[in-house]
């Protein structure tokens, strides 16, 4: 995966969309006493790098492509549990719901 260029101490969780031509995936601090965790996209075998959703006390633990245009991201900050679903042609992000994301079902 590309380096994000600050901030990186571990990656996380990745994930290829579905028509493999993006990579996501989390990256963290790596400061439990100044966690921060955020999802970045990268072209397949490329080095452009977009964030595109952070989240400070805490990081994303699960990343799924809903389709080549979402994602539906597990993350914890402190003891919260959450998922939300994040829109990238804007980077708008929308809660889910609480607790731990295990997967997606579709119809």
């Amino acid at each position: 995966f590309p380096v994000w260029p600050e901030d990186q101490g571990q990656d996380g969780a990745g994930v290829y969309s579905p028509s493999g031509a993006q990579v996501a995936y989390s990256i963290a601090r790596a400061n439990m006493d100044d966690e921060a965790g955020h999802i970045i996209i990268a072209p397949h075998l490329g080095s452009d790098v977009t964030l595109v959703a952070s989240v400070a006390g805490g990081t994303f633990d699960r990343i799924l492509w809903a389709d080549e245009g979402r994602l539906v991201a597990g993350y914890w900050a402190g003891e919260t549990n959450g998922v939300d679903l994040i829109r990238l042609s804007d980077l708008a992000r929308t809660p889910v719901g609480g607790g731990r994301l295990v997967g997606l079902l579709w119809p």
